[in-house]
């Protein structure tokens, strides 16, 4: 079997890795953050630094290290444009500090207390370019305070050192909130005729006649936005982000169906929630495209890691699971690249402590993106991926969105310019995680089993998704 990096098939089903994205007010807000964030800390005497896991708060609920894949995904983008934004090596960074956090296993550290914090540099991390570990001189982290109401975000960088003492960096960021930012908080919403008029004429209009996607994203989630923003006085309309909808909400309005089965037996979705699944119970996903005539591609993630290849990056860019009209597929594991799967497996309970914070990527929860298009005879995205290498600034955002992964960062580059370089170029993606954690949190198996795909081109019309629903399974204690 040939296989492609762009699309799989898994009988009767197809995926393929996605489109270059569009930049990201957050993005763009961490590339001229960076420079400033660098020069603060060599003036403050730093020689080097780890990034961690951001807290998040959303309205008036409690700061929190599991919203959704934001926690991890703002740490991630930050370690990014921090990497970009150097022009020396004599200044070191930690690879994925909060990752090596899990590994170490220290209950003591957590950035949330004083001595949680000293409690970091009684451990070594693994320098981001070089084969060797080192104790950085600083951890920097911070808080995302969402407002949902007004789609706003606030950021606020901190640091501490070995005394265990906090500070902020830089002055608090004021963004505004994307569709990706608050999806990866935990929202949930789909696009219809009825709730999008403008984003459905337009397409309508112009048909799928290629513009260039990462264009077309560009106007269409200004689009989104405009048909979010109900008259003055009006309610707005279900299933809309401004809505604020439930996943089951958003679901009921998705043409793709999508069942969370846990010993083969559905689980009815509550104000967002399934019951957490138990050490002894298989869990399997089926999805099903209801609509008689169109073609759907889904992203399905579990913990914020790609049911696909365990892709970490945004669900935008990742392979898909594609469902010509009236079909439906079971997943029951993680896909390999090539005839395997690594089951889905339960963990066994175990207790969470106080002053706890969860450092690995686990979401808790299960994440469907869908996307409504065409199959394609060739690559949809070629003479994008041409233009992007001609934009040096606008290929920095795209990195800094993609974030550190483990596919750029698990083999020892050598070299700051090599890291850089391998950031940089955004079009590969083969990193693979498996995720640990605790209490019945949903991981890979180890007995993989038979699991056959097959490559095909996948065109999205719009470029941005047609629903994004979140589920949370776990609830930390």
């Amino acid at each position: 079997m040939t296989f492609s990096r762009f699309a799989w098939l898994a009988f009767p089903v197809a995926l393929f890795s996605g489109a270059v994205q569009a930049q990201d007010s957050l993005d763009l807000a961490f590339r001229e953050a960076a420079p400033k964030i660098l020069a603060k800390l060599k003036a403050d005497g730093d020689t080097s630094a780890g990034v961690l896991k951001f807290m998040v708060k959303v309205g008036d609920k409690p700061a929190s290290d599991m919203v959704g894949e934001l926690n991890m995904s703002l740490a991630d983008r930050l370690e990014a444009a921090l990497i970009l934004a150097s022009d020396s090596e004599k200044f070191g960074f930690v690879r994925r500090a909060s990752l090596t956090v899990v590994g170490n296993q220290d209950p003591r550290a957590s950035h949330l207390t004083v001595s949680g914090r000293m409690a970091f540099f009684d451990e070594k991390y693994p320098h981001a370019w070089k084969a060797e570990k080192i104790v950085p001189s600083s951890f920097v982290t911070g808080l995302a305070l969402l407002d949902p109401k007004t789609r706003k975000m606030k950021l606020e960088f901190q640091v501490f050192r070995k005394d265990g003492e906090i500070h902020p960096l830089l002055e608090p960021l004021d963004v505004a909130l994307s569709r990706r930012t608050m999806v990866e908080a935990g929202f949930s919403y789909a696009l219809t005729a009825e709730n999008s008029p403008k984003l459905f004429g337009e397409i309508r209009e112009r048909g799928t006649k290629a513009k260039g996607a990462v264009k077309l994203k560009e106007e269409e989630e200004i689009v989104v936005r405009a048909d979010e923003i109900a008259n003055q006085g009006e309610r707005p309309k279900p299933g809309s982000l401004s809505a604020e909808p439930t996943a089951e909400t958003a679901l009921n309005l998705s043409p793709v169906k999508w069942r969370i089965l846990y010993d083969d037996k559905p689980q009815t979705i509550v104000a967002g929630s399934v019951p957490e699944p138990t050490a002894s119970q298989t869990v399997k996903f089926e999805i099903e495209n209801t609509d008689p005539k169109t073609t759907h591609a889904v992203v399905l993630k579990v913990n914020g890691i790609n049911t696909l290849f365990s892709q970490e990056i945004d669900s935008d860019q990742c392979s898909k699971w594609v469902l010509a009209p009236n079909t439906k597929v079971t997943i029951a594991g993680f896909q390999r690249e090539g005839s395997l799967a690594d089951p889905f497996k339960v963990l066994p309970p175990e207790e969470s402590k106080a002053e706890f914070v969860r450092y690995g990527p686990l979401a808790g929860t299960f994440r469907m993106t869908v996307f409504t298009g065409e199959e394609a005879a060739a690559d949809p995205y070629a003479a994008d991926k041409l233009e992007y290498r001609k934009q040096p600034e606008y290929l920095t955002s795209v990195a800094i969105a993609r974030g550190v992964s483990n596919g750029v960062t698990r083999q020892n580059p050598g070299s700051l310019k090599r890291l850089q370089a391998n950031l940089l170029d955004v079009f590969e993606e083969s990193g693979k995680l498996d995720p640990t954690g605790a209490r019945g949190l949903v991981v890979k198996g180890t007995d993989p089993t038979a699991s056959p795909v097959n490559a095909v081109f996948f065109k999205p019309t719009p470029t941005v998704p047609t629903a994004d629903i979140t589920v949370r399974y776990y609830q930390p204690k």
